[in-house]
């Protein structure tokens, strides 16, 4: 000791330098657990837990052994020997009697276990020592999952009460932060099995829906009444229109939602080639937010969107073209939110929707069908011919999930179809 230095003051008979220790432990155990809270693996927990252990509990060997559901069989995990060295024992598997001492502590009926004059015994299975065992209770705060083991057999220490709280208090807390690492493994493996699930189903339907479109394909080449073979193209354009929503969803990273803009141009550059429109003839204008919309949403929305974009292209621009590389029609969508409603239109500058015709009370199949999907987000259906032909379909934000890209109202975009992208003007 040096000069003028003194050993720190007993307190209630307990020597100072042993509080002082004690001290010294309960930091380290505090550290540890925050350590071992952001282990990167359950098994790393244990590996690390044993590890770390050693130096808390001031004992040569310790182990870790996982308590298997309600059973009294428990699972070997890892273990640091008398050399320090870490053994892995996941492949060992005890049964524990209900009614010994172990079987107690796996019970709840007493939280630590000591055996004096324990045989240590080597690979061979001789006695090499003999000393102190403890095992004490890994408890999650609802059942015991598990014990956590050590011994001072080589140096024959006996453990005194402060060794035995230490050692209940580090399996205690090995227990909750164990019991929370299997949980948040358990729930990732889950998600994960979730997420393969939906794209497998994704890539069924898709395939399912490709299916369709060949039947129809293979029925339609053998039709020869032009009215009836448009009927079958605007099926199958309906049909394109509802697999392209699982392919968009199957290709997506984000698996709770899709991207309506993604989508929609997807829809619309298939309609193109549907109705053989010039890539150069017509500008699309996208104007609002990039939404993300469920699965469930995505399909009704979708198919609106769809029906309004092939009556654009087949009527109100029927008569585009380019000259000199000049677009000579334009295709406007925009998505608005006002009061908690989101809108989507959809209109062109071309030839005016007739106004003999009620949208309220259509007569053709594609309006028909607009109408109904419309009634079945809650929405309604409006139509502007002041300028061009702007069909508008709202409904309530509530309807729709929460939009997980940019939130905020950003610039219109123009998008030529020949890929040149430009700010769209006033």
């Amino acid at each position: 000791m040096r000069e003028n230095e003194t050993t720190p003051p007993a307190s209630n008979g307990i020597p100072g330098n042993e509080i002082a220790s004690l001290r010294n432990r309960l930091f380290l155990l505090h550290q540890i657990g925050n350590d071992l809270s952001t282990s990167d693996s359950f098994d790393e927990l244990c590996r690390q837990a044993v590890i770390r252990g050693r130096e808390v509990l001031e004992c040569r060997r310790v182990s870790i052994w996982l308590r298997k559901e309600n059973s009294m069989m428990v699972c070997g995990s890892y273990g640091v020997d008398e050399k320090g060295e870490v053994r892995d024992e996941r492949a060992q598997l005890l049964t524990i009697g209900r009614n010994s001492p172990l079987g107690e502590l796996l019970n709840n009926l007493r939280p630590v276990w000591i055996q004096k004059n324990f045989d240590l015994r080597n690979d061979k299975g001789e006695v090499v020592g003999k000393g102190t065992h403890v095992a004490a209770a890994m408890w999650n705060g609802r059942q015991v999952t598990g014990c956590i083991c050590a011994d001072n057999l080589l140096d024959k220490k006996e453990f005194s009460e402060t060794d035995l709280d230490i050692i209940r208090t580090y399996a205690a807390m090995l227990g909750h932060v164990a019991f929370r690492k299997k949980a948040e493994e358990e729930l990732r493996q889950s998600v994960r099995e979730k997420e393969i699930l939906a794209q497998e189903i994704n890539h069924r339907v898709a395939n399912n829906f490709q299916v369709i479109l060949d039947l129809l394909n293979m029925q339609s080449a053998r039709v020869r009444d032009s009215q009836d073979k448009e009927l079958f193209r605007q099926t199958q354009a309906r049909i394109r229109c509802m697999a392209k929503i699982h392919e968009t969803f199957q290709k997506s990273e984000n698996l709770a939602g899709i991207n309506i803009h993604n989508y929609i141009m997807d829809v619309i550059r298939d309609l193109f080639q549907v109705y053989n429109i010039p890539a150069s003839s017509v500008v699309i204008r996208w104007e609002g937010q990039h939404e993300t919309f469920s699965l469930s949403q995505a399909i009704p929305c979708g198919l609106i969107i769809n029906e309004l974009v092939t009556n654009a292209l087949k009527h109100g621009l029927k008569c585009v073209r380019s000259i000199g590389g000049q677009a000579m029609g334009e295709l406007s969508i925009a998505i608005r939110r006002a009061n908690e409603t989101l809108a989507i239109s959809v209109g062109n500058d071309g030839i005016p929707f007739p106004s003999e015709i009620d949208i309220h009370h259509p007569f053709s199949a594609g309006l028909q069908l607009v109408k109904s999907l419309v009634e079945q987000l809650g929405g309604k259906l409006t139509l502007e011919r002041t300028r061009g032909t702007f069909f508008t379909f709202s409904f309530p934000e509530s309807c729709l999930h929460k939009a997980a890209f940019a939130s905020r109202i950003q610039k219109p975009e123009v998008c030529s179809q020949n890929g040149g992208n430009k700010p769209a003007t006033n």
